[in-house]
């Protein structure tokens, strides 16, 4: 799935950056929208390049059990992902645009991608808006080309719509739920006695 998934993503972002430097009005934003489509692709990278896997091998301490999935040693707060067959540390859930299971050791930068995507589609969207609305009202269609490409920025400023307002409302559940000390999976089975063990430690 990996092999699909990362590609496409990966595209879908180089898609809507030429698309809006097609448009770009001025210099300065067109350097703020590569520096944050650069984040944007260093935190998808280092999202499932950084794996919270729990390593073979543990003893059987501080809390551990014996998994009955995978018959891997499960330390506390760990669960099994049935998409990957593994145990996760401090499992958050399985993400299935990064095809990685986010956990410990990746939960920081998967709530940076999350982060500079919906700020970087914001920024891409607002420096394309004004010039899609000058084509509009002064120049027209004009040639065919510059028919193809008013469409191509009017789809891809549609597109950061729509992931600004899917991220936002993401990185903002994401993060009341990570400063409550609880991860997503323990939100969902309502973990008792209120904040968990290791508010937000490693993150």
């Amino acid at each position: 799935m990996a092999g699909a998934v990362r590609p496409l993503v990966v595209l879908l972002v180089a898609w809507l950056f030429a698309s809006h430097q097609l448009l770009a009005q001025h210099v300065a934003m067109r350097v703020v929208a590569a520096c944050l489509t650069a984040m944007v692709l260093w935190s998808y990278v280092q999202t499932f390049r950084v794996d919270s896997f729990v390593p073979p091998g543990l003893p059987l301490v501080d809390g551990a059990t014996l998994c009955s999935r995978c018959q891997a040693t499960k330390p506390a707060r760990a669960h099994h992902c049935s998409t990957c067959n593994r145990c996760v540390w401090r499992m958050d859930h399985h993400c299935g645009f990064v095809d990685m299971c986010i956990g410990l050791n990746n939960h920081k930068h998967f709530l940076l991608l999350v982060f500079y995507a919906c700020l970087g589609c914001a920024v891409l969207g607002a420096t394309s808006v004004p010039a899609l609305v000058d084509r509009f009202q002064n120049d027209g269609f004009g040639s065919f080309w510059k028919i193809v490409l008013t469409l191509d920025a009017t789809v891809a400023t549609l597109t950061d719509a729509y992931i600004s307002l899917m991220t936002l409302c993401f990185f903002w559940s994401s993060w009341g739920t990570l400063a409550r000390g609880h991860t997503y999976l323990e939100s969902s089975f309502h973990h008792p006695g209120g904040a968990a063990p290791g508010r937000a430690a490693g993150v």
